[in-house]
């Protein structure tokens, strides 16, 4: 063991060894750093994104990042403490030069993540707001009076009562007429209202209406309890927000499909109006002026609607903190044009008491 750390002592007070160490330290971080990039190039070019492999993907989001800022840290004060066993040897002014050069290369890892994720494919994200509205007076779960419904045909009538309420103040507020637009945005922030996104403790473990923490993680019965399965839970995840939105949107004989994009686990909606489709996104409270595939083919910037969404209310009891990092990667892996969607029209049955539709390509 002595011997061990003399060789370790000598490594760190010879100024060769030291400027190795370091130099290859830093090679190895912006190895790591540049991973996202490449893996989301190799997604692109060949369609494969190695990252997947380990249950990640080549879109640098905010995790990523907020990971190699901690990593940054840790290889810098690495190098310093490093320092430590030679500061009363020969050469340790040679050892402080390596340092001062080679921890502004680390660190400007930061500005080049933000250069390129934030800033480069940002300038792509056009978002905006519309007028604001009281959401909790129009959008909130209680407002549908959810322990009368006993059917999905409940479910959309309570809707669509909702609806006719409020219709002309939402036409007058956010300045639309179109029928089947208006609607869209509707149904849009009710589904989004029913349920918070993911789990409040166990961020990382499974968080849909099938199975989440308030369970137990003990599956839950979907073929059976019918839209119950949807209102008495308080937690659900991109799907049953895609499955519920799209039941409206047939319900009311407005054309949509539900879109997946598999490597980042997304599923959401797309809808037709007046013969333009646009991605909608009630998970992340989303409405996007185009197709997602028409977003992630083209370099332009695309415009978005986005609304508040009960996940990321710190005023409410179902606030999640991971709800803002996920709206922000969904954004990024549009702008960065990572993943193109695929389709699917229909319903499981157990969706709409059996009713199945299709829709458009």
């Amino acid at each position: 063991m002595r011997l061990n750390l003399r060789k370790v002592n000598t490594i760190f007070q010879s100024t060769s060894s030291f400027a190795l160490l370091a130099f290859g330290l830093t090679v190895l971080f912006w190895g790591v750093v540049s991973l996202p990039y490449i893996s989301n190039y190799l997604l692109q070019v060949v369609g494969f994104d190695p990252l997947t492999l380990v249950k990640s993907g080549g879109v640098l989001g905010p995790k990523k990042i907020y990971i190699f800022k901690v990593l940054a840290g840790v290889v810098s004060g690495f190098l310093v403490l490093a320092m430590i066993p030679g500061l009363f040897h020969p050469g340790r002014f040679t050892r402080l030069l390596v340092v001062v050069l080679v921890l502004p290369v680390i660190w400007s890892s930061t500005i080049w993540i933000n250069q390129t994720a934030q800033g480069v494919y940002a300038k792509r994200i056009h978002s905006m707001r519309l007028p604001t509205v009281d959401y909790d007076l129009i959008f909130d779960k209680s407002v549908l009076d959810p322990d009368t419904i006993n059917s999905f045909d409940d479910f959309y009538r309570a809707v669509d009562k909702n609806f006719n309420k409020y219709q002309d103040v939402l036409k007058t507020r956010w300045a639309i007429k179109d029928r089947d637009y208006l609607r869209s945005l509707f149904y849009l922030n009710t589904v989004s209202g029913l349920f918070s996104f993911g789990n409040a403790i166990d961020v990382d473990g499974p968080g849909c209406a099938v199975s989440n923490e308030e369970t137990g993680y003990l599956p839950r019965d979907q073929e059976n309890l019918g839209v119950r399965f949807y209102l008495d839970s308080k937690i659900g995840c991109c799907t049953d927000y895609a499955y519920l939105l799209k039941y409206l949107l047939d319900r009311s004989e407005i054309e949509s499909r539900i879109l997946v994009i598999p490597v980042h686990g997304h599923v959401f909606n797309e809808v037709n109006i007046n013969g333009k489709w646009h991605a909608l996104d009630a998970n992340i409270g989303a409405f996007y002026q185009q197709s997602w595939n028409d977003i992630v083919g083209g370099a332009e910037p695309f415009e978005v609607i986005l609304f508040p969404t009960m996940s990321i209310d710190g005023s409410k009891p179902s606030y999640r903190f991971q709800m803002s990092m996920f709206i922000r990667k969904i954004l990024l892996v549009a702008a960065s044009g990572a993943e193109r969607g695929t389709y699917k029209d229909t319903l499981p049955s157990y969706v709409g008491d059996g009713l199945t539709t299709q829709s458009g390509q």
